[in-house]
């Protein structure tokens, strides 16, 4: 027997399952529309998202330097940078990329790399290890960029 105005099992779930049919449908439909993409859109999007993280861990990187920007917020900036450059770079992966992009999967690791270096020189107050990294860095986003831009070119 049930207690008085308790509900019926099927009425406990399914709110639950309305809501998750929802979330799994337009799930379906993000994943449906990302698969409509071709290889080389969705590589020119990754460098693209890419190249953009790279300038944000530059610019932290810049203003730490000029005291312009917390240390507190500069770390975890680039801490979030090198999270969300690897996971892309790794969706990029997944895809897999076409043949020209394969070839620059090194250059395109990097940037994550070196913002995890830099989060950590700026946690130990190294604004000389700082410097450095962020030369190496700026000579990555050059090369990142002109990937970038052969990508762009052969879309339109």
């Amino acid at each position: 027997m049930r207690a008085s105005g308790a509900r019926p099992p099927a009425a406990v779930f399914a709110p639950a399952c309305g809501h998750c049919v929802a979330r799994l449908v337009a799930a379906l439909l993000l994943s449906a529309a990302a698969c409509s993409k071709s290889p080389e859109k969705q590589a020119s999007e990754s460098v693209g998202t890419i190249r953009s993280w790279t300038a944000t861990a530059r610019l932290v990187s810049e203003s730490w330097l000029q005291h312009k920007v917390p240390t507190v917020y500069a770390r975890s900036t680039l801490e979030k940078a090198g999270t969300s450059l690897a996971q892309e770079v790794g969706m990029l992966e997944a895809a897999p990329p076409p043949p020209d992009v394969r070839g620059e999967l090194g250059l395109l690791r990097a940037p994550a790399a070196s913002a995890r270096r830099i989060a950590q020189a700026v946690e130990r107050d190294d604004r000389a290890a700082v410097q450095r990294e962020l030369a190496t860095l700026a000579g990555l986003d050059e090369r990142i960029g002109a990937l970038d831009e052969r990508l762009s070119a052969r879309e339109r």
